[in-house]
């Protein structure tokens, strides 16, 4: 409301016109233009009022100006009337803030580019600026993902949504799916309007797509009496603790049987660590026996953190014992006896078997005659 006044009363009717126009404020957007309208004081009055309505939009924007301009003004006739202030200006003052928001993307696996939107909350006609930065959750900066120092984006005047995007790493160590964060500060308008960030930080998921497999390998062939070394060892470094266990497990050789010495037990692989060995003793016996084997088992794989791909690939490996007691026949004959007596030879091994084993025999001449003196076999 614009207040138009007389500086003195006056005995005749005098009339001015008045008419809007823009300042920065712009007619029809921001409020409701008038032309030359006329408005009468009537003799004795000193003091009229014009209306003029602004209007209440959704746009963030600075204070503006719009003025109302007064012309023409006559008396009925007769008078000395002149307009002394022909214009006056009105400020609509800025009520629609604009805040700014971050949401963070979908998770995704490692080497994807992950992209944040980043929204004003109303459209405004100044250019905003916010600065947005990385910062580590349990993925680690340089390692899971490209970190991003402060870094400024600008929301050109009308335009409500930019990206940020963020590159992870695609590395071959198996972990836990892992997460970082980008957070927003600073923000400001061009010099005017309410600016403040709603939501200043979102986060990313990176999904751990490197598995793990466990693999155990046999020893060299050895000698009873020979400590047989496994190794176990993981295709890829783990940042998670890794457990198994591990069992030995009879094959043509057996603990009954005194072949070698049972064994059970857990191993533990510390993040990095991708190999460690389980001794088994084989025993050294006096038996002729034919090669042996025995396995180990590897059952029971576990990620300690409760994340992670981990497999078994190989879950068995057999060692063989080779026999190194060898058998060695003997015969050894009867003492002298008399013609007619049956003479018996004794055949003999120098060592325990496991198997059988034949040997033949015969007779042969020294000086007795086969057949005259004793019956050839």
């Amino acid at each position: 409301v614009f207040d138009v006044t007389l500086s003195v009363l006056s005995e005749q009717n005098i009339s001015v016109d008045w008419s809007t126009a823009d300042i920065d404020a712009v007619a029809g957007a921001d409020y409701t233009a008038a032309g030359a309208t006329t408005i009468t004081f009537n003799a004795g009055t000193t003091a009229l009022t014009v209306g003029v309505d602004s209007t209440d939009d959704a746009i963030n924007e600075c204070a503006e100006q719009f003025q109302v301009d007064l012309t023409t003004a006559a008396g009925a006739g007769c008078g000395n009337v002149t307009i002394n202030t022909g214009t006056a200006s009105a400020t609509i003052l800025e009520n629609d803030a604009v805040q700014i928001d971050i949401s963070g993307p979908a998770a995704a696996a490692e080497g994807t580019r992950f992209v944040f939107d980043v929204t004003l909350s109303a459209v405004s006609e100044q250019n905003i600026s916010v600065d947005w930065s990385t910062a580590d959750i349990n993925a680690l900066a340089g390692l899971d993902y490209t970190a991003v120092g402060a870094t400024t984006i600008t929301f050109n005047a009308g335009t409500t949504g930019l990206t940020v995007g963020v590159d992870s790493t695609n590395d071959v160590i198996n972990e836990c799916d892992e997460q970082f964060q980008v957070d927003l500060t600073t923000a400001a308008g061009a010099g005017c309007a309410n600016v403040t960030i709603n939501t200043d930080t979102a986060s990313a998921t990176i999904n751990a797509n490197d598995p793990l497999q466990m693999d155990v390998a046999a020893p060299a062939a050895g000698n009873e009496g020979t400590r047989f070394v496994f190794n176990v060892t993981l295709d890829v470094a783990s940042d998670q603790t890794v457990t198994a266990d591990y069992s030995t497990a009879d094959g043509t050789a057996t603990v009954a049987g005194a072949d070698y010495t049972a064994e059970a037990g857990s191993l533990t692989f510390s993040p990095g660590v991708i190999a460690l060995t389980v001794g088994v003793d084989a025993l050294d016996d006096v038996v002729n026996e034919c090669d042996e084997t025995f396995d180990l088992d590897i059952t029971n794989i576990v990620g300690v953190q409760g994340c992670g791909n981990v497999t078994i690939n190989t879950g068995s490996a057999t060692a063989t014992i080779l026999a190194n007691d060898a058998a060695q026949i003997n015969i050894s004959g009867p003492a002298a006896a008399a013609e007619g007596t049956r003479f018996v030879f004794d055949v003999t091994l120098s060592a325990v078997s496991e198997q059988n084993i034949s040997v033949d025999w015969s007779t042969a001449d020294i000086d007795a005659v086969a057949g005259a003196d004793y019956t050839a076999v």
